[in-house]
């Protein structure tokens, strides 16, 4: 298996391949669900140096839309499935309670009933609670845990249940502090260039 840098650009290149570059829906979306942002989302994290963790929640998130958005994906590993089993070098506690505190948010976000409608089954609100549910009970390595929360972020911005661009603001400070309290540097925030 690839170390998790490359199993998880390698995630992204596959989404990003399958985006469409035209959607004649796009403009009724909100700008960080479209198919523009999703393709500066995956181009940006392939290419520029990140913490691990926050490389594994953009493809998370990334894949996360694309389900939602039921765009024509190849088989893909589900959020829980590692991409790589390589050790984490840097996984500090702060990290994994970083990422459990936003799931424990996103649940309480969710509707308690769910009128599915044509929405795939990865985006409905049983599903995206049954994950959360294991990844707040079952230990996790950081990037798989990463990887479901940023999943999971983005089912729930394209149901409408959170929204992306606030949600982002409200996490950051969260992220931040973690790689502050894990004796890393702050990671570096890349605006989306408003696509």
């Amino acid at each position: 298996m690839p170390d998790s840098t490359h199993a998880h650009q390698a995630l992204l290149a596959t989404i990003a391949a399958h985006i469409p570059h035209s959607d004649p829906i796009d403009t009724h979306w909100a700008a960080p669900l479209r198919a523009e942002r999703l393709h500066w989302l995956c181009h940006t994290a392939h290419s520029t140096p990140m913490a691990p963790d926050k490389l594994a929640r953009w493809a998370g998130y990334a894949q996360g839309v694309a389900t939602a958005r039921a765009w024509p994906l190849p088989p893909l590993p589900g959020p829980l499935a590692p991409l790589s089993h390589a050790p984490m070098p840097d996984c500090h506690p702060a990290l994994v309670d970083a990422h459990r505190a936003v799931l424990a948010y996103a649940r309480t976000l969710l509707p308690a009933t769910d009128t599915a409608g044509t929405w795939p089954h990865g985006a409905r609100a049983v599903s995206c609670r049954a994950l959360i549910t294991t990844l707040l009970d079952t230990p996790f390595p950081l990037t798989t845990l990463a990887r479901a929360t940023g999943y999971v972020q983005g089912i729930a911005c394209t149901r409408g249940w959170m929204d992306a661009d606030a949600e982002r603001e409200r996490t950051r400070p969260i992220f931040h502090a973690a790689a502050k309290a894990a004796g890393h540097a702050r990671p570096q925030t890349l605006g989306p260039e408003r696509v």
